[in-house]
């Protein structure tokens, strides 16, 4: 078994970032501080396979240890809805189903289960459903 935290393995945070607290530490500090913080918003760019990715994962799970929603997608046809059902599972726990609901089933053979739909307005754009 290799245990070398430099062995790249792709889709992984690795257990050391190394080099990136520069990187790192504005950016946990601007998480902190909320939605004033200029570090709030970063673009980090660099060659393909620089550990952006892990990174990026690292900062995600940071985040919503702080209270953030996060929402990891990929870059790909239906991104924009992905990133939807992405930031809702994320704050599930946080809003839980207020929305609209409507049952959608009903099961009573000894076990009761009722099954519920949490229909999205489809003629809504994607701001309103990522505000909603």
């Amino acid at each position: 078994m290799n245990n070398n935290p430099f062995t790249p393995v792709f889709g992984k945070v690795p257990p050391f970032l190394a080099g990136r607290q520069d990187v790192i530490d504005p950016i946990i500090e601007a998480l902190e501080e909320g939605t004033n913080s200029p570090d709030i918003a970063s673009l980090l760019v660099g060659a393909r396979g620089m550990g952006k990715t892990a990174l990026l994962q690292y900062l995600s799970f940071e985040a919503e240890q702080r209270g953030w929603v996060s929402a990891n997608v990929t870059a790909e046809t239906g991104m924009l809805g992905d990133i939807i059902q992405r930031c809702k599972e994320s704050a599930q726990h946080l809003v839980g189903h207020s929305a609209k609901k409507r049952v959608t089933g009903v099961q009573v053979a000894g076990l009761a289960e009722i099954n519920w739909d949490y229909p999205d307005s489809d003629k809504a754009n994607w701001r309103t459903k990522m505000n909603t």
